[in-house]
């Protein structure tokens, strides 16, 4: 009976016309079960309690194969090989029933045929183990999930049915209510996630993560095979669909595909498709069209949820469309779950069985479609020829190296009769690869080298024009004005730039890009008259009104894709667009902005106009339920700037035309819009509270008992619509159209390489122009500390992006100067001293006292910006894996970054495990850090409590304190036990004895990154005959309080004769000299990183620095030697006497400890003055490398206890948690890094 329906009737399913209705199928054991269906569960009229995982109750044995937990990639299972014991466990798992179930965490977003690709991929890698013995494993996933309830039932289900047992037969005969728990094993919740991205299991099509295709996804027609032999091989054993299904799959084709010869089956996935690009109905019409003239009496079957996507191609092919009457949506069918769930799942099981019954089959890549190809290929050599048709393949074969999944001709087997491969060449290509000549004669009738403007809308609907505005004819001209055209550019589909037009030069238009054109021009430009009136827009709402104007008046005919731009061809927003348009891949984005300038965000006026615009337009005209909810507040849009972009026609056709007209409307001011009451009106009465209510509280639960704060609607104030000016409703538009065109509010980055091939034809990263349009990072400017043009701080973006900050969620403020911080830094490295410059002022205002040690910076004093803060700190507590530490006063002490303060935080990763760093104005989350740092050197001139109550201290919670301070100039952290008992402190940070975690001053902050990079061994010294043959003495306190140094260097000074002039001293304290570089005055007492980079400028020339500690201390050794060392000049140090073991170099220190006067000091120096080949004795370690074994005090007490590595140290002293990694107490180069861009940012030294 097969074999002769398979002759009279080629296009056969699975044996459907085999199997009649009521009866059995002869000779169909390859597919049907003859068991028939497993009897149903007895249940009661209540809801199913579902079996808790086996990680979940304990009661069966959980396997968990992962490398690292909490990480996806495709590489992240163990090996067999890495499994020690592997013989032991698979004895043990041998033994039991793999119970197979699905992936909780992705209930929500979960396609129907993910479930049966966790069932393949599960058998997979558990026979791979060698996991599977003599007990069958069977399937069990009764979860909730968008096409299951377990609660409800429907009229297909009228008893609670697990999901499985709805629409596949069972594996094995083993039911799941009869296996015994202690007889079960499962793959753990996190292993079922890893196997599933896994590069050794069935994948339906390209997988993703964090926006980018995954390691070795190729995406190729090999890899396309490889992933399908995978498949099949598991489903012929083990997966079988109900017999039901088949049978109406039966009575549909032999009602509806019977009549013709052959039937094309396509497979459009619309509204839910967002892992891969969504193909509209224009690229599978090319093969609908070549199929439809190759053969007499054909027809194709459209499975579809985009109703929009169907309703297009039965405009343009009329009665050759077949469809089911299948749900649809016009938004996204998948996650609309108030349709019958048992009936979304029906109808996308029959769309494909239906599609795996045709002739060929034109697919995108969906699991939908790709399970039509593993149920056609199942059949083996018994089934009739199938040919798939991938539209969406890679075409880049070098892709195929780097392939995780290769296909060889051993793979074939007995699937010969499926033939796969992806879009055809179009005749253009063919005759341009045979005959040039040809090719070149007939383009230059059909298309012309001179791009074509199209005077009005009633022109663009002639066929010959239609012809001329086809990608051949913009490819052929691409060439012609040698650009450099994409592969995409090679069909007849259309395309158009449509350009606003003011007064700007548009004669580039014709001959140096290869679009048809047609120009919008505004009233009372002067270029409007003799222009056709149907291209003349009123001159309100900026570039806005002509777009729309155009989308309205041709919406029912518009081209399959239109550029819409300015008419200037340069711009400082998106460079010149003449090569951009020559070479743009219309194909890559569905919209795409060709604009270079990204805001990360907008600013809050930018952001309530779109706010205005988004009450007006979408909400109160009812289309609030078509987009995505507007976003709270202003970090939560992110887009390019100054409307320019390309958009497809299917993009545009998701809003109908009356949203078109509306938008018009309010973008022209045509319409009074009269008054509307925002979202925070009640009865009349504005329910907004003032930003001290942005943070009340819910019992919804976070992490143990951290609580949910909530926050408002939104920002904004209601306003009457009517206040917003033209341009306002412009650039309103401006900022919204990704939106508009079926983008989130946060519009992912364009690839300029997929784009248009080169980052150069359409950059991404231009600076930002408008200083009203700016965007948060670091701030230089006190004066305007909250917006500021991007271009000062664009290095600390791109710092934020390599510390893996996000710049749209972060805000960083430092009342210092950057740029006179680099010019600092540069001039250590100078070899010839440029004029002096005057430093600028570093503070924020006249009270020094609470701008140094608080953050009482013009930004926070923002609310917009304490309520974005406090925000985003709320979230951080749901993420587990990073260590929280809050700094509980703003005193720095050099383990805090000496002092910069970020909100919401600073996120540090050189730890291992990632640490943020609160400020003190998240004192009220306290009892959910894991650490407490409390700093108290200076933090009596600071208002508020300098420590907090004992009483707060949590359970397994560290306090620890630190201090840079030595105790006898300025106030140290208190080390007396009953203090710490009373405090308790757990640990002291502290360059002192007794410290748990000891600290020394060798910081880059002090002596620079390359100096600690080489440990002093660069920059190399000044020559000695460049040098200034005297003693460079930089003090700048001269009060009782360094009596010790004071008094000895007064003498010291004394005891060279004013004949000889040895001193330099460019600090306060007998002063005779002037630094090079300003180091003391105007704010640079405060101590910033430039305070210590100048200081290393001034002292450099010099033969010798005076370097005295201010206190006598074994173990008190400051930045001072160290800093002299780092610039090659020769430092005479006072202070501990075992300072030469506590350098990293051999003779290059004069101990003043060893001379019993300074008078026999100061003769020393004279000498060494005189003898060049002496002094250059102690710069000759300069030039010899470091070698850590030499050096052995230095290491343990000055190198491995810098500042620099300190909050490692202190990060790894929290109690353990599993969801934690592992913490380095050792901060490596990369740490070290990190630490040192950060540093560049704190406030204060």
């Amino acid at each position: 009976f097969f074999p002769f329906h398979c002759w009279m009737q080629p296009s056969l399913l699975l044996l459907l016309l085999a199997l009649p209705r009521g009866g059995k199928a002869v000779e169909a054991s390859q597919l049907l079960s003859t068991t028939g269906s497993v009897s149903q569960t007895k249940v009661t009229e209540d809801c199913p309690v579902a079996k808790a995982t086996c990680e979940q109750s304990g009661a069966c044995n959980s396997l968990e194969l992962v490398k690292k937990r909490f990480f996806i990639s495709e590489d992240n299972i163990l090996e067999p090989s890495e499994i020690q014991g592997l013989e032991m466990l698979r004895a043990k798992l041998r033994g039991k029933h793999l119970r197979i179930r699905s992936s909780l965490n992705w209930l929500g977003v979960a396609g129907f045929f993910t479930y049966p690709v966790y069932v393949m991929n599960q058998i997979l890698f558990a026979k791979k183990f060698g996991f599977i013995g003599t007990k069958a494993p069977f399937v069990y996933m009764p979860e909730t999930s968008h096409y299951h309830d377990n609660c409800n039932t429907s009229s297909r289900f009228p008893h609670p049915t697990e999901f499985w047992n709805k629409w596949f037969q069972p594996i094995a005969t083993v039911r799941p209510e009869d296996v015994d728990e202690s007889d079960v094993w499962e793959f753990s919740q996190l292993t079922i996630e890893s196997i599933h991205h896994n590069k050794a299991a069935v994948h339906s099509y390209p997988y993703q993560m964090h926006g980018k295709r995954m390691k070795g996804e190729a995406g190729t027609l090999d890899w396309a095979k490889c992933h399908r032999h995978r498949a099949v091989a598991i489903m012929k054993k083990y997966i079988r669909l109900k017999n039901n299904l088949l049978i109406d799959a039966r009575d549909y084709y032999t009602k509806n595909f019977m009549n013709f010869s052959s039937v094309l089956g396509v497979h459009m996935r619309g509204t839910d498709k967002w892992i891969t690009d969504k193909i509209g109905p224009a690229t599978y019409g090319i093969e609908i069209e070549n199929f439809l003239s190759e053969k007499q009496n054909t027809a194709v079957f459209v499975a579809t949820d985009d109703e929009k996507y169907l309703h297009s191609l039965q405009s343009t092919y009329k009665n050759k469309i077949i469809a089911r009457d299948s749900l649809r949506d016009a938004k996204n069918i998948l996650f609309n779950d108030s349709v019958d769930k048992d009936q979304k799942a029906y109808e996308v099981l029959m769309d494909s069985i239906l599609l795996s019954s045709t002739d060929k089959l034109v697919k995108s890549w969906s699991g939908v479609s790709e399970f039509s190809v593993y149920l056609r290929m199942q059949l083996g050599s018994l089934a009739p020829r199938f040919d798939v048709i991938d539209v969406q393949l890679n075409d880049d074969l070098n892709a195929d190296s780097s392939s995780t999944c290769k296909y060889s001709e051993s793979m074939k087997g007995s699937n010969e009769h499926v033939t796969m491969h992806g879009p055809k060449m179009s005749k253009f290509d063919f005759l341009r690869s045979t005959d040039r000549k040809a090719y070149n004669r007939t383009m230059e009738e059909r298309c012309g080298r001179i791009s074509p403007h199209i005077v009005s809308t009633k022109a663009l609907n002639i066929p010959r024009t239609r012809r001329a505005c086809s990608r051949e004819c913009v490819r052929y001209r691409s060439e012609k004005q040698t650009w450099k055209p994409a592969k995409s550019m090679r069909n007849s589909k259309t395309a158009l730039l449509v350009v606003s037009h003011f007064r700007e030069n548009d004669a580039w238009l014709a001959n140096e890009q290869p679009f048809c054109y047609i120009v919008v021009e505004k009233q009372g430009s002067g270029y409007d008259f003799g222009a056709d009136p149907s291209e003349v827009v009123i001159n309100k709402g900026n570039e806005a009104s002509s777009y729309l104007h155009f989308i309205i008046q041709n919406y029912e005919n518009l081209p399959e894709n239109l550029i819409m731009i300015h008419a200037d061809r340069r711009s400082e927003h998106a460079v010149d667009l003449a090569p951009m348009l020559g070479s743009l891949d219309l194909d890559s984005y569905g919209y795409a902005s060709l604009n270079g300038i990204i805001f990360p965000m907008v600013d809050v006026d930018d952001h309530c106009d779109i706010h205005d615009f988004y009450m007006s337009e979408i909400k109160h005209k009812g289309f609030a339920d078509q987009f995505p909810p507007f976003p709270r507040d202003f970090t939560g849009i992110s887009t390019a700037c100054c409307a320019q972009f390309m958009v497809s026609k299917d993009r545009i056709l998701i809003r109908p035309k009356r949203f078109y007209q509306s938008v018009y409307n309010f973008t022209t001011g045509s319409i009074d819009y009269g008054h509307w009451h925002g979202e925070t009106m009640v009865d009349g009465q504005s329910q907004w509270k003032g930003y001290d209510s942005l943070l009340e509280t819910s019992s919804s639960s976070m992490v143990g008992s951290h609580r949910q704060k909530i926050a408002p609607p939104s920002l904004c104030e209601e306003r009457n619509i009517m206040g917003l000016n033209s341009f306002s409703r412009g650039e309103a538009l401006e900022l919204t159209w990704h939106v508009i065109f079926g983008q989130p509010w946060k519009n992912p980055p364009v690839d300029p390489l997929r784009l248009c091939g080169s980052p150069l034809r359409c950059p991404q990263d231009l600076n930002i122009i408008k200083k009203q349009l700016g965007t948060i990072g670091v701030v230089a400017n006190p004066k305007d500390p909250f917006w500021y043009p991007a271009s000062v701080y664009k290095s600390a973006l791109t710092l934020q992006a390599a510390t893996e900050y996000r710049p749209s969620q972060y805000l960083i403020t430092t009342p210092n100067d950057l740029d006179e911080l680099e010019v600092a830094e540069k001039s250590v490295e100078l070899m010839v001293f440029p004029t002096p410059k005057i430093v600028k002022q570093y503070a924020l205002s006249k009270d020094k006292t609470k701008t140094v040690y608080n953050l009482s910076s013009g930004a926070l004093e923002d609310p917009r910006i304490r309520w974005f803060s406090d925000l985003m700190v709320n979230k951080t507590f749901r993420e587990p894996e990073n260590i929280n530490i809050l700094l509980y006063n703003d005193d720095p002490c050099g383990v805090d970054l000496f002092g910069l303060r970020a909100e919401p935080f600073i996120r540090f990763t050189g730890c291992g495990a990632p640490v943020r760093l609160y400020s003190s104005r998240h004192r009220y989350m306290m009892k959910f850090m894991d650490i407490v740092l409390i700093s108290e050197g200076w933090s009596h001139m600071v208002n508020g409590k300098t420590r907090p109550d004992p009483k707060l201290k949590t359970g397994g919670q560290v306090w620890a304190t630190c201090s840079v301070e030595n105790g006898v100039t300025y106030n140290t952290t208190n080390n007396d036990k009953k203090y710490r008992e009373k405090t308790l402190i757990d640990y002291m940070l502290a360059a002192r004895p007794g410290a748990e975690i000891p600290i020394s001053f060798w910081s880059q902050f002090y002596i620079g990154a390359n100096s600690i990079r080489s440990v002093l061994r660069e920059p190399k010294p000044l020559p000695t005959k460049h040098k200034i043959p005297k003693v460079s003495v930089m003090q700048a306190a001269c009060t009782k309080l360094f009596g010790y140094r004071n008094n000895w260097t007064t003498s010291f000074v004394h005891e060279i004769p004013k004949s000889v002039q040895m001193i330099a001293s460019l600090g306060k304290c007998w002063h005779n000299t002037e630094p090079l570089f300003d180091w003391g005055g105007s704010g640079m007492g405060n101590r910033p990183m430039a305070f210590h980079a100048n200081k290393r400028a001034n002292i450099r020339p010099y033969m010798f620095t005076l370097c005295h500690e201010s206190v006598e201390g074994e173990d008190w050794i400051t930045e001072k030697v160290y800093q002299a060392l780092a610039v090659g000049s020769v430092p005479v140090y006072r202070g501990s006497l075992s300072i030469e073991e506590k350098v990293p170099c051999k003779h290059c220190v004069i101990d003043a400890n060893k001379f019993e006067s300074p008078k026999k000091l100061a003769e020393y120096l004279m000498e060494l003055i005189k003898d060049k080949k002496k002094y250059e004795a102690y710069l000759a370690w300069k030039n010899v490398p470091y070698k850590k074994e030499d050096y052995p005090i230095f290491e343990k007490h000055i190198r491995s206890k810098s500042i620099d590595g300190a909050i490692c140290r202190l990060a790894s002293k929290i109690q353990y948690d599993p969801y934690i990694g592992s913490v380095k107490r050792t901060c490596d180069d990369k740490c070290l890094e990190e630490v040192y861009h950060l540093q560049r940012y704190s406030p204060h030294g």
